[in-house]
């Protein structure tokens, strides 16, 4: 099916709801060689797995971290895993170091620092450096690789 379009300003004009891969027909996707049908199956794959989905918005960087963050390392806030925990073996536990989350556009990646935003901050070492962006942004509550890509 070729239902889908883009008009002369570049917005998508809906076509039929049977077609897989309008995104597709977008001219910024021409040298795409992936099919974002799958991304959304990774999406609705993630949903069902899911222990829970957070009930308010939760603050996304995207930016380094001194290391924490690479590949798909992430450096959440000492107040996410105390608002959403885990059941593991039929028993409730906080987030913790190596745990894996994910958004719901298919982004994943584990838990590789957690941040107390009050801690002291005494030297310019990286975790320092790491606490006073999440101290100095309340809204923040994760900090994921700046290489990994976004989908909206």
């Amino acid at each position: 099916m070729d239902s889908a379009k883009v008009d002369a300003d570049g917005k998508l004009v809906r076509g039929d709801v049977n077609d897989r891969v309008p995104l597709l027909k977008h001219p910024y996707f021409k040298y795409f060689d992936y099919d974002t049908f799958d991304r959304i199956q990774m999406t609705f794959s993630n949903l069902l797995q899911s222990v829970c989905v957070t009930k308010e918005p939760v603050g996304i960087a995207q930016m380094c971290a001194g290391g924490f963050n690479m590949d798909d390392g992430m450096v959440i806030s000492k107040d996410l895993p105390e608002k959403y925990a885990l059941t593991v073996d039929g028993e409730r536990r906080p987030l913790s170091i190596g745990d894996k989350i994910s958004d719901l556009h298919g982004n994943k990646g584990v838990i590789s620092l957690i941040v107390d935003k009050d801690s002291d901050i005494d030297d310019s070492s990286i975790r320092s450096e790491i606490t006073k962006i999440f101290r100095d942004n309340p809204g923040l509550d994760i900090m994921m690789s700046p290489f990994s890509r976004v989908t909206t």
